[in-house]
């Protein structure tokens, strides 16, 4: 029996095959959404429960990049943060609390890498509470609640919500300038003279009172001398990329 599929035929048929992927190429969706991320699950210092102080103010600054690991492969963000926080810690269980401010960056470049960087700025309140468990010299804070919440603003915010208006390939994630963030912790440290040293962790997610929502975990380690105190975190997302941080802080 003849073939009712003629070369010419089959010929048509790559042809239009390839047309259909150069066209979802072309047409490949974006995402974009808060540039926060890291920020959130900072680490906060706090006195040692032996200290003869148990409760300091503490007033930190910290830089967050992402390595060009952002919402899409290859664009960057960076941003510079200030706070201050009040650390109380007890023999069974510590809070923090406090506020702060960042500004930074983000480059859209998979829209159009002549856009260059649009600003972003906010600001942000963040609670924790955390049980501990004192073994000797050393503290695990086996389990704790950190509550954040942050308000988003800038150029940045306004490429995302008009871009997302005029293509039908950007999708922003939240069209809020108000974010949450919970998030469980958990903690170890050892104290040695006037040295703490230890690492912390946190899994949680950042989410609007829309439909954005963005599971986190960080993985950071912190190190004190008497009053001073510095940490380095990495932070990894589902949707907002990773994001890696360093800071100091000094308490009062």
């Amino acid at each position: 029996m003849k073939s009712i599929f003629s070369p010419f035929t089959g010929i048509q048929l790559c042809l239009l095959v390839g047309i259909a992927f150069l066209v979802q190429s072309c047409t490949q969706t974006l995402y974009y959404g808060p540039a926060m991320l890291g920020g959130e699950s900072r680490y906060q210092a706090k006195p040692h429960h032996s200290d003869s102080s148990r409760s300091k103010h503490y007033v930190s600054a910290g830089f967050h990049h992402n390595f060009k690991e952002g919402y899409q492969h290859d664009e960057a963000s960076r941003f510079g943060t200030a706070n201050y926080h009040f650390g109380l810690s007890r023999k069974n269980f510590s809070f923090t609390g406090g506020v702060g401010g960042y500004f930074g960056d983000y480059y859209p470049k998979a829209w159009d890498p002549t856009y260059g960087r649009k600003e972003f700025w906010g600001a942000s309140a963040t609670s924790e509470f955390q049980l501990n468990l004192p073994l000797g010299n050393d503290n695990f804070k086996i389990i704790g609640f950190r509550q954040s919440i942050f308000y988003e603003d800038g150029p940045y915010y306004s490429f995302r919500k008009e871009a997302a208006q005029r293509s039908s390939s950007i999708i922003n994630y939240s069209e809020r300038h108000l974010l949450y963030n919970s998030s469980f912790t958990s903690e170890y440290e050892i104290k040695h003279n006037a040295y703490r040293f230890g690492l912390y962790g946190t899994f949680g997610v950042n989410y609007d009172d829309q439909y954005f929502n963005n599971t986190t975990v960080s993985l950071g380690a912190f190190l004190y001398y008497r009053r001073f105190s510095g940490s380095i975190q990495m932070t990894a997302s589902g949707k907002q990329g990773s994001n890696y941080f360093i800071g100091t802080s000094i308490g009062f």
